[in-house]
């Protein structure tokens, strides 16, 4: 049986990445989550193939001195707005594009083995190919409308609000771009992929929550 690789997700409130971690387990990688405080204590306890400073990118550098000599793990620091990010160590395997923000980030930095091929019934996602088909017919969408769905499809059954992914897939912020911008691609998206648009199959609404990929409904 194949390890699934951990990642040590320093964060402020420990207790409030509820989405982040649910999305990274879907993807194959067990996730420990910590504060500033407790970070240089638990990589000598627990080990991990990756150190994510997630969400504050003015951390002193003394703290990342400190932390880069008590581990050697390589470590991924992202600034608040998720667009600027350091490697403090050599990571030879940084080669493929990234799209869906800090979930495909750490896949591709651990170097989860997934499927590029995503199947739901008649629904084909292609990870690589970036090409979706609803049967044998093949469904042309816009980076953003494949990267909304990409990323739903990548952990079936589970609902994010608006504004996780205006943050995953936009790498963006409700006070820089309104969630409207997500509800008007899924509505694009439901035109392009749904049989009955205004009856999704995949595409589910959850009221007054957000959006998933429901996978159990039957035609």
């Amino acid at each position: 049986m194949q390890v699934r690789p951990r990642v040590l997700l320093v964060v402020p409130d420990p207790d409030a990445v509820d989405a982040t971690l649910a999305t990274l387990d879907a993807r194959g990688i067990d996730v420990v989550c910590v504060d500033a405080l407790n970070v240089c204590r638990t990589v000598h306890t627990e080990p991990v193939d990756l150190i994510v400073l997630h969400g504050d990118g003015d951390r002193p550098l003394s703290f990342l001195r400190r932390l880069r000599q008590a581990s050697r793990v390589p470590i991924l620091m992202l600034s608040d707005d998720g667009e600027n990010d350091v490697f403090l160590q050599e990571l030879p395997h940084r080669g493929r594009p990234v799209h869906f923000g800090l979930v495909e980030r750490v896949r591709d930095l651990v170097r989860v083995p997934v499927s590029s091929r995503l199947q739901f019934d008649e629904l084909t996602i292609d990870l690589v190919a970036h090409e979706v088909r609803v049967g044998d017919e093949r469904v042309i969408l816009s980076v953003k409308e494949f990267e909304l769905l990409a990323f739903l499809a990548c952990a079936p059954g589970h609902t994010y609000t608006r504004d996780e992914l205006l943050g995953a897939v936009w790498r963006s912020k409700p006070k820089w771009q309104t969630t409207s911008t997500v509800t008007e691609h899924m509505r694009r998206l439901r035109l392009k992929v749904e049989s009955d648009p205004s009856h999704p199959r995949w595409l589910i609404t959850v009221r007054g929550v957000g959006y998933r990929l429901d996978t159990s409904r039957a035609l």
